[in-house]
């Protein structure tokens, strides 16, 4: 589908008796914004210009009350279109209910501020491009994330006051990460040993630049 106009969609999953979510973003090329600052279960926004795939979502609810959400992105035809497509996804998702949370980054920018969420399981696949991921917040209970580095630049913020533990597998890219502790192969904070409350992540590192901060 090719369009001349810029133009922009929206759509609204409304909250029913959901208990918890399961949700699944493949997202290929674009800039993408993530957040957690809506009470419906997903309110979003896609603009486009030029050969860009219309995005297709799945939306349904178990009889346990799971809400399971997949948004994969239809690929582009040719490397030319690739070139002219122009693609901004803004994604807010509700921020109360326990998450799972699977993010497929293609080609792009893409900033995800999960510190609003309930966060349960977090696993995140970047592709080539520049990733900014926020899991500052004043988190209750433990989770992991795992996320996998391609190609570019990727900052991943970390909370201070809670137990971060990073496990990392480092190719020929590079690791800044200020603060933190070295413990056998692993990045620990502070706050790790003493936290009731721990993140714990596994980080593979492909080529480019991985920064951790905490705030």
């Amino acid at each position: 589908m090719f369009i001349k106009e810029e133009t922009t969609e929206t759509h609204v999953i409304p909250r029913k008796n959901e208990r918890e979510l399961d949700v699944k973003l493949q997202l290929g090329t674009g800039k993408l914004s993530l957040n957690g600052s809506t009470e419906e279960i997903m309110e979003e926004s896609f603009t486009a210009m030029g050969e860009s795939a219309e995005p297709e979502m799945k939306y349904e609810i178990s009889g346990t009350g799971k809400g399971t959400l997949i948004i994969p992105q239809r690929s582009i035809s040719s490397w030319k279109s690739l070139r002219s497509a122009r693609q901004k996804w803004d994604i807010a998702l509700n921020g109360e209910l326990p998450l799972s949370l699977k993010v497929e980054l293609g080609a792009g920018k893409s900033k995800l501020e999960l510190s609003e969420l309930n966060l349960a399981d977090v696993h995140i696949e970047s592709g080539i491009g520049e990733t900014e991921i926020d899991i500052t917040g004043n988190w209750k209970n433990s989770f992991n994330v795992k996320i996998n580095t391609g190609v570019g630049k990727m900052k991943i913020r970390l909370p201070k006051q809670v137990g971060i533990k990073m496990d990392i597998d480092k190719g020929i890219g590079k690791i800044n990460a200020d603060h933190f502790l070295v413990v056998g192969d692993c990045y620990q904070n502070q706050s790790y040993e003493g936290s009731d409350v721990k993140i714990e992540v596994d980080l593979n590192v492909g080529v480019g630049e991985v920064i951790l901060e905490q705030a």
